[in-house]
C-alpha cells in the first residue's frame, strides 16, 4: 500500500495520497489494537485467586514466543509508515 500512496503522490494527486495514508493508519491501529487484544485478558480469572508471586527456580516463562511474535507483527506494522515518514521529507513533484 505505500507504494501505491508513493505513486498517487508523485502524480500529484495529494488529497488521495493523504486519503490512502489515513486508511493505512487505520488498518495499521486496528493491527496494534488486536495485539493488544491477543494478550489473552481473562487469564487470572480462572480459579478466583490470585496468581502465586513469581520465583527464581521455575522454569523459563512459556510466554516468550508469543511476546517475540507480537513485538514482531508491531514492528511489521510499523515498517509502512516509517517509509511514508520518510517519503515526506521529498519535496512535491521531484
Amino acid at each position: 500500500m505505500t507504494t501505491q500512496i508513493v505513486a498517487t503522490r508523485l502524480n500529484g494527486d495529494l488529497p488521495a495520497a493523504m486519503l490512502e495514508t489515513t486508511a493505512l493508519t487505520a488498518i495499521a491501529l486496528l493491527g496494534f489494537a488486536w495485539c493488544n487484544g491477543s494478550r489473552g485478558a481473562g487469564r487470572s480469572r480462572r480459579s478466583g485467586r490470585a496468581r502465586p508471586p513469581a520465583r527464581g527456580d521455575r522454569e523459563p516463562d512459556r510466554a516468550q514466543p508469543g511476546r517475540a511474535r507480537r513485538l514482531a507483527a508491531r514492528v511489521f506494522l510499523l515498517l509502512p509508515h516509517a517509509t511514508l515518514l520518510l517519503i515526506s521529507f521529498v519535496p512535491v513533484n521531484t
